[in-house]
């Protein structure tokens, strides 16, 4: 059905203009007057120019869609759009993108970009087609190079252009103009109100003149707007309180209604089967970013094996034949008889993978708020939504179905929305109090994560039933009683738990069984209790963390034991997939994750990896070796393992190359190896490391960061005899290494600041011996080394007391500083890494902060 409705569409594109019966010149849309009265220095041929000159700056900053396939009906909407503008000169081309927004923009001369979670958002093609004539109404207005001609004069003086060169030229003088000129770029912000009804008129006469319902525009806009049909009027204008969403659709409403009666009559706005085939297919399309261009490649080697981070999350299909295994970029989907790898999702960003209910597919979603529904049978995408919120999830969970996803937002709401409509189904105001702990929390989930949940930025517990119908979310220890949150996604009602139950919920729960959960009573666990749902009443008491002995699923060195007191209690619970079990995890303690058995309050098992789970009596976890293995969980044997494949770079935290081309070495977050580069083959894994290099001599030398309970190393590794590893704590955060050197940064005083008045010593990094030194009584520069020339470059803001030490110490220097005197101006000096001594300093002058020196 899917292709054959793309091969009609394609094939036939004048098909999309069935309803096209009115005579294009009846609903040509008007040219605003600002077109004559303002200054353009641009023609529209010119503008073209303009246009590709921005394009090449800032297009490679989107993720464009590069398939015809696809495209080809965004451009049939476009081209049919287009046939019912006034005659112009411009070139209309049309660009489907990956963005976090629903949301289309324009460059100068015609592109116009329409991002794929727009798609997502519109319900009919009326309403794609309103949002593209409403950007093309921007260019028809001219009012991008209006305003470009307003800043090249104000900034650089022009006021004309050449040929396209010189438009080019101009351009690049303009963006670097930014900085000395801000007013300039701040002048045209009092037109956008203007602006954009401007272009509103005009796309409502283009899409009444394409045979599309005008209306529809509306009512897409309302819809983003969250304007609810509210348009304001006098009185509310007269006090300030129309906000400028409605204004704007009080405005469209207006144009609407002097539309010529003959481009409105018998429109309906309908979603046709083509549209939702076409809309679907763009939501599937896998290939975003994934088309290799490299140039001047002499050869290819693959890495064996190929580096994967540590696997941060397994979880057993509810029927336990399949098993996913999920790491920093992807998911690994796995049979259990036999113990095999199926296949890989790539997915750099994603939450936590879930089987759904009936164990045929796995969802997740990502910090765009993306939700992705997969085959577990086939490895083929199904299904994607791509949700519009208007707020920001500091915090997120999804069903297991993928119906439904919960969001903590910024303004301390808790939401659930239905995934398929973006309909919000639940919403509980101020669900938490806002204090400083509370608001660093939420700056970090919302900024680091994008509502992805992690351990660490949790501001919340919140979980969906493993069928996906009840939605639980309460604070965490809030006294007297937590504020808790319940839904009842069948009924579509709030779940009324006594203040009893709330107070147990606040210690932490986990869902045991779709109509249960397992609630942590903080002040005694031993008294912990099983609540059953929707009656929110206690069907048992459980004896949680009554604290035992018990031994690591794989002791990395021989037995070891350890005992977790009823005191120490978890960061976090999470269920396991089957059995009466839960999962403790820790972010502080020596194992991260700890089984805990609900039958009898204690521990089973515990773990120095973090991902685990279970499945009646068979366990899942990590090896210390990368492999998984499968466990029998009363006897701890080890019953089969399986060697996973290798994963795309996710986040890289380092890479170094030896200055022979010999060997190459990349590290992730959790992982990093070396690798021959002739052969390819892996020489070394080691933890996740920074600032990693290889020297002449074929010595590895990096710094691994504190991990868990291992705290901050050095190391050097002869990669000619890797096994003979030197590792050295280093506790002393001041100290950097490069290579086989390591630099200490001592302030003159103890206790004292490290942004004036230190020493740099350079040490051997082998021998401890210092190699030289230098004071720096004043300022201390930005510093960068390059280890394959053997040089430090110290950067100073011209203007600081450093910089005019140095300058008036160099007779040359102080000569290029009397037009080099810009407080954004930079000396920069570069050093023998080795001697420290100076091998050239020079004075950069940054046309008054147009661009900066990054070290």
């Amino acid at each position: 059905m899917l292709k054959r409705a793309f091969l009609f569409i394609m094939l036939a594109p004048v098909a999309m203009g069935a309803r096209e019966q009115t005579s294009p010149r009846a609903c040509e849309p008007p040219i605003p007057a600002e077109v004559s009265r303002n200054v353009n220095i641009f023609t529209e041929a010119q503008e073209v120019d303009l246009g590709d000159a921005i394009a090449e700056q800032v297009q490679s900053n989107f993720r464009v869609i590069d398939n015809d396939t696809i495209t080809g009906y965004l451009r049939g909407i476009g081209d049919r759009l287009v046939r019912h503008l006034p005659p112009n000169h411009l070139q209309f081309r049309f660009f489907l993108v990956d963005l976090p927004d629903a949301n289309a923009f324009v460059l100068p001369g015609g592109r116009i970009y329409v991002s794929r979670k727009l798609v997502s958002f519109a319900r009919t093609e009326d309403e794609l087609a309103g949002v593209m004539a409403h950007e093309i109404g921007h260019l028809v207005a001219r009012q991008q190079t209006i305003a470009i001609s307003r800043q090249m004069k104000e900034a650089l003086g022009v006021t004309e252009v050449g040929d396209r060169q010189d438009i080019f030229d101009k351009y690049h003088r303009l963006i670097e103009s930014e900085e000395r000129k801000p007013g300039a770029f701040r002048s045209s912000a009092d037109h956008d109100g203007q602006d954009q009804i401007a272009a509103d008129r005009i796309g409502l006469f283009a899409v009444a003149g394409a045979g599309y319902d005008p209306s529809a525009m509306a009512n897409l806009w309302d819809r983003f707007a969250g304007a609810k049909g509210k348009t304001g009027g006098f009185l509310s204008d007269l006090l300030g309180t129309t906000t400028p969403e409605s204004k704007r659709l009080r405005e469209m409403i207006k144009t609407l209604s002097s539309l010529p009666r003959e481009c409105v009559d018998a429109r309906a706005s309908d979603a046709t089967e083509e549209f939702r085939a076409w809309q679907a297919a763009v939501l599937t399309y896998t290939g975003v970013g994934r088309k290799e261009s490299l140039h001047g490649v002499v050869s290819q080697t693959p890495l064996d094996p190929p580096l994967r981070g540590e696997i941060t999350h397994l979880r057993f299909s509810p029927d336990g034949t399949r098993l996913l295994a999920q790491d920093e970029s992807g998911i690994t989907v796995l049979s259990r008889e036999p113990f095999t790898p199926l296949f890989r999702i790539n997915a750099a960003d994603a939450s936590r993978a879930q089987f759904t209910p009936d164990s045929r597919g796995i969802v997740f979603h990502n910090r765009d708020m993306r939700v992705e529904h997969w085959s577990a049978l086939d490895g083929s995408l199904r299904e994607a939504h791509e949700l519009v919120i208007r707020v920001l999830c500091a915090q997120t969970a999804l069903a297991p179905d993928g119906a439904r996803l919960a969001c903590l937002d910024d303004n301390f709401t808790l939401n659930v929305f239905d995934v398929a409509t973006n309909a919000t189904l639940f919403q509980k105001k101020n669900f938490i109090m806002p204090g400083r702990l509370t608001l660093l929390r939420l700056l970090e989930a919302a900024g680091i994560t994008g509502g992805i949940e992690t351990e660490n930025a949790a501001l919340i517990d919140m979980e969906f039933s493993p069928d996906g119908r009840f939605f639980i979310a309460s604070e965490r220890n809030a006294t007297p009683i937590a504020n808790v949150g319940a839904f009842d996604a069948q009924t579509g009602a709030s779940v009324s738990l006594p203040g009893s139950i709330q107070k147990l919920i606040s210690g932490g729960f986990i869902f045991t069984g779709p109509d249960r959960f397992m609630a942590l009573n903080i002040e005694e666990p031993a008294k912990s209790a099983l609540i059953t749902l929707p009656a929110a009443t206690i069907v048992s008491r459980v004896p949680f963390m009554a604290g035992s002995s018990t031994t690591p699923i794989e002791a990395s060195s021989g037995p070891a034991t350890i005992l977790i007191q009823p005191a120490i209690l978890p960061s976090r619970l999470a269920r396991v997939t089957s059995g009466n079990y839960a999962l403790v995890r820790s972010a502080t303690g020596q194992y991260p994750v700890s089984l805990m058995s609900l039958d009898r309050g204690a521990t089973a098992r515990v773990s120095e990896l973090p991902a685990l789970d279970v499945y009646e009596n068979m366990l899942v976890s990590e090896r210390l070796n990368g492999e998984l293995g499968l466990y029998a969980l009363d006897t701890n044997e080890l019953k089969s393992v399986a060697q996973l494949p290798g994963a795309i770079f996710a986040s890289l935290r380092s890479v170094a190359v030896s200055p022979d081309f010999e060997w190459i070495a990349v590290s992730e977050a959790t992982r990093g190896s070396v690798w021959a580069i002739d052969s390819g083959k892996r020489i070394v894994l080691v933890r996740g490391f920074r600032d990693g290099a290889i020297t002449g001599d074929d010595a590895f030398t990096a710094e691994f960061p504190k991990f868990r309970q291992t705290e901050r190393q050095f190391a050097r590794i002869d990669l000619n005899a890797p096994d003979a590893g030197i590792f050295r704590e280093e506790a002393d955060t001041s100290v950097r290494t490069y290579g086989d050197l390591r630099l200490a940064i001592r302030p003159a005083r103890k206790g004292g600041r490290f942004d004036s008045n230190v020493t740099f010593e350079m040490q051997d990094g082998r021998t401890g011996k210092p190699l030289w030194t230098r004071s720096f009584p004043n300022e201390v520069p930005d510093v960068w080394v390059d280890l394959p020339h053997q040089t430090m470059i110290l950067v100073w803001g011209v203007l600081t007391k450093a910089a005019q030490s140095e300058i008036k110490a160099a007779p040359a220097l102080a000569e290029r500083s009397k037009v080099v005197k810009d407080r954004n101006d930079d000396l920069v000096e570069v050093l023998d890494l080795r001697t420290g001594e100076t091998r050239g300093s020079l004075l950069v002058e940054t046309g008054k902060g147009s661009f900066q020196i990054d070290v």
